[in-house]
């Protein structure tokens, strides 16, 4: 079986892995925080992070959903990262580019745009951007220009599966 975060770190240049019981919370926090210091020196740095583990979700007071990075030993509450504290992270990083790849549950809810400022409130507006393939068009314009990119493998109100063989006839 191929660990697709170190197959990911074996091709990458300048990276940080967090694995297994090394992928905590305060791990998770202060790697965000050193690649924020180091795009402040390389303004044209392309900045790829990849999120491989467990999203969850639950409804707030008012019925609002709030979705969160499940980190290595997180059980609830402060332990969790939440969509808000995630962009606070990423509106830091000074890259020309942001790559944000996530494969969890509940990933579109936590990449959601409204929380980075595009204006789109409505979950099933998010869910027709993420069914959006990215064309050659849209490439060549992140390829050219400043921006975050959230790329997730699962939309705000469905569950990532893993470890489950396909077979295609």
């Amino acid at each position: 079986m191929i660990n697709d975060a170190e197959l990911l770190y074996e091709i990458l240049v300048d990276s940080s892995l967090l694995t297994g019981e090394q992928a905590t919370r305060e791990n998770i926090m202060n790697v965000l925080d050193e690649l924020a210091s180091a795009t402040e020196d390389d303004k044209e740095a392309t900045v790829l992070i990849f999120y491989s583990g467990r999203g969850h979700r639950e409804k707030d007071n008012n019925s609002n959903w709030n979705v969160y990075l499940t980190p290595y030993g997180a059980r609830a509450g402060a332990e969790l990262i939440d969509n808000s504290e995630l962009h606070r992270k990423l509106k830091a990083l000074d890259s020309k580019q942001t790559i944000l790849l996530l494969n969890c549950c509940f990933a579109a809810g936590i990449g959601a745009l409204s929380e980075l400022g595009t204006g789109h409130q409505n979950e099933k507006e998010l869910m027709a951007l993420g069914n959006v393939p990215l064309t050659k068009k849209s490439i060549d314009y992140l390829k050219e220009h400043r921006g975050l990119c959230v790329l997730s493998l699962s939309m705000a109100n469905e569950r990532s599966w893993t470890g489950v063989a396909l077979t295609f006839q």
